[in-house]
């Protein structure tokens, strides 16, 4: 059965034009007739981390610069975690009737809501490239690769996490407010608008074992500049390593209940 899973996402990939093409369809009709698209979220989403960061810089005591950093790496690739998995957790929902009607691998549904955001997301990587050359980051070709690598690691832990909740929730539809209720506990118990430094004992060492966290601070560190630690790097690994496994053996058992489920 694990096979079929595998090849259902070999599919996917090997015809990578067809959920590229929905992506394009669905973020035309998302800013259809808007001026700026996706840019108006960029312009908002900048406002909201320059005000954040005045305000929580003073309050956590740092400096407004770092703080600005930080907060900047940080949220907006949050926003694009949070914003996958709630769309994700409706994909099949969502896209019943071309379940029904057309033939795709389920999987490519997965890849095009992970698409979608990713649009979203490089747009907002419009205002990272402002803040870090605003304050003349000392950047190396070093760092930005290793950035780089951490995000698509963000990327293909994000692809099993939808492939895990697009089943989970299709089945018992009550999970999609609940996944939302834990994303927002996660935003506040996850070094966001905080720094891990800022916890001593044991408080600190539970917030360094967030996955989450070690998934951010792949891409986050290098570009303020800072190495990756060998516990981050591991404690990331293995959660991408325990997720792929546990997602492929949930979507290989009920992959063929999908379409009897809606």
């Amino acid at each position: 059965m694990i096979k079929n899973a595998i090849k259902d996402i070999g599919d996917t990939f090997k015809n990578f034009d067809v959920p590229l093409k929905l992506t394009i369809l669905s973020v035309r009709k998302r800013y259809h007739r808007s001026v700026l698209g996706p840019f108006w979220m960029t312009i908002s989403t900048g406002i909201m981390i320059f005000l954040m960061s005045t305000i929580y810089s003073r309050i956590m005591g740092s400096d407004f610069d770092h703080y600005l950093q930080y907060l900047s790496l940080g949220l907006i690739l949050w926003i694009f975690i949070s914003a996958f998995i709630t769309e994700v957790c409706m994909v099949y929902i969502d896209s019943e009737s071309i379940i029904k009607d057309v033939y795709l691998p389920y999987s490519s549904y997965i890849l095009k809501a992970l698409l979608s955001n990713l649009v979203v997301f490089l747009h907002n990587l419009l205002i990272i490239f402002i803040v870090l050359v605003f304050f003349e980051a000392n950047l190396t070709f070093v760092n930005i690769l290793t950035a780089v690598s951490g995000f698509v690691l963000v990327l293909i832990n994000l692809f099993f996490i939808g492939l895990l909740l697009a089943n989970i929730c299709v089945r018992f539809r009550d999970f999609p407010p609940i996944i939302g209720t834990l994303i927002q506990i996660s935003f506040f118990v996850t070094p966001i608008l905080w720094e891990r430094s800022k916890l001593d004992g044991v408080a600190g060492h539970v917030a360094s074992m967030n996955p989450l966290y070690n998934l951010i601070q792949l891409f986050r560190k290098p570009l303020l500049g800072e190495s990756i630690s060998v516990q981050e790097f591991c404690i990331a690994i293995l959660f991408t390593v325990i997720l792929a496994g546990f997602s492929l053996l949930f979507f290989s058992k009920y992959r063929n209940r999908i379409s009897y489920w809606l």
